[in-house]
């Protein structure tokens, strides 16, 4: 199996979502109701490069989809993690927004109880992740793989699977308000968050405190329950396992 607790969880939901489109008639029936039409064959393979967005890969006739697939099983899954100078980069990010998040992660760093997004740079910070949400969004959930074109969810507890379309997604948490907590976390509408990644396993040896400790990444946090129950009901697909 793929890397540690999370990646291994995730690989599991993976390879039980391939195993109900492929062995599961009712629920291939139900994917292919939503795609259109009944009468094709849809079958799934799993992508096993996990440096990519895409999980899955449905063969929906001669059509080719990409999944990313979630789950409920915990309050929150990892999006996105990684370096500032990286975001920036992918971004083309103004440099005066670069040194204000630079100043939040090492603040943070330095005063692990205080706020991640420091209140003189609230409104700048906010102001520009509304400007370029979209670019934000599309580097976070599908970066350059063009196939990737589904989030699919599992609901964990009622063994119920959720599919919504890549777009419909951008589309809902652009409606959302963007904010900060009382944490200075900052929130896209509530079911996406921005923070200072922190923590500390015990396989890393580089100290809390120094830049290169991957505790100082800005990680991205998606609430999949949250967006399939508050996502419009003509935007959110469900699909039964049984």
């Amino acid at each position: 199996m793929r890397g540690r607790k999370p990646a291994r969880r995730g690989f599991f939901f993976e390879n039980k979502f391939i195993e109900l489109v492929n062995s599961n008639e009712k629920f291939n029936r139900s994917l292919k109701s939503y795609f259109g039409d009944i009468n094709i064959k849809l079958k799934a393979i799993l992508v096993s490069d996990n440096r990519l967005k895409t999980d899955v890969i449905l063969y929906y006739g001669d059509c080719m989809y990409g999944c990313s697939i979630k789950t409920s099983e915990a309050d929150f899954s990892q999006l996105d993690r990684r370096w500032l100078n990286d975001l920036a980069t992918k971004l083309n990010m103004p440099v005066d927004i670069v040194d204000m998040l630079s100043v939040c992660i090492r603040n943070k760093m330095q005063n692990k109880n205080d706020k991640f997004i420091l209140n003189q740079y609230r409104n700048a910070i906010i102001n520009y992740f509304r400007e370029n949400l979209r670019a934000l969004l599309k580097e976070l959930f599908v970066r350059n793989e063009e196939i990737l074109k589904y989030l699919v969810v599992c609901f964990y507890i009622e063994e119920t699977w959720y599919i919504a379309k890549i777009l419909d997604v951008f589309e809902f948490i652009e409606n959302g308000e963007i904010y900060t907590t009382r944490r200075g976390i900052l929130m896209f509408g509530e079911c996406l968050s921005m923070q200072r990644k922190g923590g500390n396993g015990s396989h890393i040896r580089i100290p809390k405190n120094h830049p290169a400790h991957p505790g100082n990444q800005l990680q991205f946090k998606l609430k999949p329950l949250s967006l399939v129950k508050n996502m419009p009901s003509n935007k959110i697909y469900k699909i039964y396992p049984r």
